[in-house]
């Protein structure tokens, strides 16, 4: 058997709780649900976490695993976390293709809130020199383009 991912969270709560019964009512878990984890997890190390006449005192051992399993368990939480954010797409990139006009005038407000709202997305910006942006991104997954409005027409300029 190895050594799961479960085992470990079940063992760095009893380690910080202090006791079996402390650590059950924190894991939601029956006392000897928790005692029986912990026994997979000293059988497949082959050594025992918890000195045998303190229960609740780690072995020298136990401490070195203690440590361990705290940083394993922070790096596969940001790990999971930076996974879970980037399927919800709230990280990754954006494309811009804008008129100069727009990069100077119209954006700059609208990327000052977008970053607030979303810090874990990056901005690429493309300033280009053409009346219709939307060509120069034309070939991207997702577009966006900024550019003026053409003016309206008024009766005048349309004789």
């Amino acid at each position: 058997m190895s050594i799961k991912l479960e085992m470990l969270r079940v063992f760095q709560v009893v380690a910080e709780a202090g006791s079996l019964g402390r650590a059950s009512a924190v894991l939601g878990r029956t006392p000897s649900a928790v005692s029986m984890m912990l026994s997979q997890l000293q059988d497949n190390l082959g050594a025992e976490l918890f000195e045998a006449d303190r229960k609740n005192r780690l072995t020298p051992l136990g401490a070195l695993v203690l440590e361990e399993t705290n940083r394993a368990l922070d790096a596969f939480d940001r790990s999971a976390s930076a996974i879970r954010r980037h399927a919800k797409s709230t990280a990754g990139l954006v494309r811009i293709a804008a008129v100069p006009s727009a990069t100077m005038d119209l954006l700059p407000e609208i990327i000052a809130r977008f970053r607030r709202q979303r810090p874990d997305v990056r901005l690429k910006i493309s300033d280009v020199d053409t009346p219709r942006p939307s060509t120069a991104a034309s070939s991207w997954t997702r577009r966006i383009s900024a550019s003026s409005r053409p003016r309206p027409r008024t009766s005048r300029s349309a004789r």
